[in-house]
């Protein structure tokens, strides 16, 4: 029975791991998630690109020089086509030191129409750069069609999703790793009270706990208070010194609170009817009953124990 009892703190080991687990999981998916976001074989390849519904996903390969127009729009030079496509700080930054480096650059966005601001800034730009060769704002769609790639938003979309995993995985690795330092510290405390148990008495404990009155983890045993609310606490009535009840609303229950002889300290949570008192008293004529000015002057004068 006592070695059940030790064994409830290895529920703490199971649920720590699994949070830890889960957070990889969370982790994992959420990768898997956001690339499915921009992974795709269509090629943004010409002016004339033509979607059956706007947030097609789309990609422009083989980037040879990028643009600032305005609003996060750019000018997107490739060796064959000139496009429109709108990118994150990030992105932008990304591609130039690619290019800078002579590595390949590719641009994974949504196709979306262009709107009027947008062509504006392009036909500025373009005209200013073209050697001659200028084009009008109504003139756009038809040189250079009514889409442009929208990476910015995908971006933003997957910048969120990340920066709430990560928000996320610390919240349950901090609850996983706290888990796991109250299971070695119960586990801790449990080993150290098997150390101090003889057989005969780890016999009579357990032999006691099959027929004692149990509430909210623990035990009143005939002769033991055992509570494994934060790792196993065993006391016997003889070994008391001092216990009290603390003032709670609830009228069906006790917070009943113990201090042994060794200055050892149990809080127990039990229903009212048990009478806990009754039975420490019962068992220990010598005990200190209460928080009155007389008990507490001793406990402090005789014991330096103050209580609040």
């Amino acid at each position: 029975m006592l070695e059940k009892i030790f064994k409830k703190n290895t529920t703490l080991l199971y649920i720590s791991t699994s949070i830890i687990l889960l957070t990889i999981l969370i982790c994992i998916l959420s990768q898997v998630y956001t690339k499915k976001l921009v992974d795709t074989d269509i090629e943004y390849i010409d002016k004339a690109f033509i979607s059956n519904s706007e947030k097609t996903k789309a990609k422009i390969s083989d980037v040879e020089n990028i643009i600032y127009l305005n609003e996060n729009y750019y000018m997107i030079l490739t060796e064959k086509q000139v496009y429109m496509a709108r990118l994150s700080l990030n992105e932008a930054k990304n591609i130039r030191e690619k290019l800078k480096n002579n590595k390949n650059a590719t641009i994974y966005g949504e196709i979306k129409k262009v709107n009027n601001d947008a062509k504006n800034y392009f036909v500025t730009t373009y005209n200013k750069i073209s050697d001659g060769k200028t084009i009008s704002k109504d003139e756009y769609e038809k040189k250079m069609g009514k889409y442009y790639l929208e990476q910015k938003e995908v971006s933003d979309k997957i910048e969120n999703i990340n920066n709430t995993t990560i928000i996320v995985s610390m919240i349950l690795v901090s609850l996983g790793i706290s888990l796991s330092i109250v299971f070695i510290k119960n586990n801790n405390k449990n080993y150290n009270l098997l150390k101090k148990l003889s057989k005969t008495e780890i016999s009579k404990i357990n032999k006691e706990l099959s027929s004692a009155i149990k509430s909210h983890k623990t035990y009143i045993t005939e002769n033991y208070i055992l509570n494994y609310s934060m790792g196993t606490s065993l006391i016997k009535y003889e070994n008391i010194l001092f216990a009290y009840k603390n003032n709670i609303k609830n009228p069906n229950r006790d917070i009943i609170v113990i201090y042994t002889k060794d200055l050892e300290k149990m809080v127990v949570n039990i229903e009212s009817n048990i009478k806990l008192l009754d039975k420490i008293k019962l068992k220990n004529e010598k005990v200190l009953l209460g928080k009155t000015d007389k008990n507490l002057e001793k406990l402090a004068k005789e014991y330096n124990l103050n209580i609040n």
